[in-house]
């Protein structure tokens, strides 16, 4: 019997060739996503923009000023997150995929993903193929616990797989739908009346995609192994896909996700700066001391203003070394603010030495890092908590919180 040959990797030709189209795919569906946050990324730059130059020409109309600080604040807010989605994205790899669960606001993510591929219709010289979206659930802040970067890849990829099989006249339609009002889950859906494909073509592609390896049909293999990435992203959802066909044209992508409700009395997207002034007012840390670690002069104005009404003494540090030396000279420091990039000596080092003096102080990162590595290394070093950079002062104030009230 004739023995099968290994390569170095210790897996067989087929699974290494299979391996390898697997990671090619999976490059091709990260470029498409990429190129999706990149033109998101530039929408909110626009609008922070924009709505500066407005504030600066209506000084004297404070109504218009509240609603511009507002548009600005959820632009910096959507900003952040493209930001670190795009990070992670980038470095990652098909097998470093991993699922963070958080509120997901699925309207918005539709809405952006709508007039994202209107706008692509334009770009692709395909502005005659329509574009539906179906929403089950018709208030703004419906949000599910989910990974919201991940349920957005896969449209992504899906929407991008329809309009490239369409022509002008063609339509393609997405949305979601609870299913029983929610007991068996949601239901997120791509379909066209374009794609051609068999019901066998669906049924060999899921069942045994390494077939298509050797097969002379190109456009085929390669689909098959776009399917295989994104049906791994959805199980990792928990959720179970689904490819209805016709025989003639037209695919429907299908995925049911376990469907949990994330409910709250409002949106923290939505809060005026009004409501994050009182946030500050509502915690007190009279006689505590707080170090606030940062180079950055803006950055750490930013930080005094924001503790300014907490009452606690803030003490300032410019750089790592000098963090070090400040708490040598206030050992009852009760919590401090640690910037990670700041020159003579980094946070991560000035947090290890701080450590090494008293372990128990609470050590929160500020970091504009928000690629999961540079968070590890964070707490690898010692850090407690972190917060990511632009700081959101309901998520730092409530972090600080809790570690103040353990202090005791």
């Amino acid at each position: 019997m004739q023995k099968e040959k290994f390569t170095p990797l210790g897996l067989t030709k087929n699974e290494l060739e299979l391996k390898l189209w697997k990671t090619h795919r999976f490059n091709k569906l990260r470029e498409t996503y990429l190129s999706y946050m990149q033109q998101n990324i530039r929408t909110q730059m626009n609008n922070i923009n924009g709505f500066s130059k407005l504030l600066a020409e209506d000084e004297d109309n404070h109504e218009k000023r509240d609603a511009y600080f507002d548009q600005i604040e959820k632009s910096t807010e959507k900003l952040d997150r493209l930001v670190s989605e795009t990070l992670n994205i980038a470095v990652m790899s098909l097998d470093e995929i991993n699922v963070q669960t958080q509120p997901c606001f699925v309207n918005q993510l539709m809405d952006e993903l709508y007039v994202y591929f209107s706008q692509q219709k334009k770009v692709y010289s395909k502005a005659y193929v329509e574009l539906y979206l179906n929403q089950d659930v018709d208030f703004n802040d419906f949000a599910i616990l989910t990974d919201c970067s991940r349920l957005r890849q896969i449209f992504a990829q899906l929407v991008g797989n329809c309009l490239a099989n369409c022509s002008d006249g063609d339509e393609i339609e997405f949305g979601y739908k609870l299913l029983d009002e929610g007991k068996s889950g949601i239901l997120f859906y791509v379909e066209d009346n374009a794609t051609s494909y068999t019901k066998d073509d669906i049924a060999q592609i899921l069942k045994q995609p390494e077939l298509y390896l050797e097969s002379s049909a190109h456009d085929l293999k390669m689909e098959s192994v776009d399917f295989i990435v994104l049906k791994t992203l959805i199980d990792m959802l928990d959720g179970e896909a689904d490819i209805i066909t016709k025989d003639g044209k037209g695919i429907r992508y299908e995925f049911v996700l376990p469907y949990s409700p994330y409910e709250s009395k409002e949106n923290t997207m939505d809060k005026s700066v009004k409501e994050i002034m009182d946030l500050k007012k509502s915690f007190e840390w009279k006689g505590l001391k707080i170090m606030v670690a940062e180079d950055d002069d803006s950055n750490y104005t930013l930080l005094e203003e924001a503790l300014s009404n907490t009452q606690a003494t803030i003490l300032r540090a410019e750089n790592g070394k000098e963090a070090v030396k400040v708490f040598e000279d206030n050992p009852d420091i009760n919590i401090i603010l640690m910037d990670i990039k700041m020159p003579v000596m980094d946070g991560l080092e000035a947090t290890e030495k701080i450590k090494k003096m008293n372990p128990d102080v609470p050590v929160i990162a500020q970091t504009a890092f928000v690629v999961d590595f540079d968070k590890e290394m964070a707490m690898k070093a010692g850090c407690d908590d972190y917060v990511s950079k632009p700081i959101n002062f309901e998520t730092l104030f409530k972090i600080m919180d809790l570690y103040l009230k353990n202090l005791v």
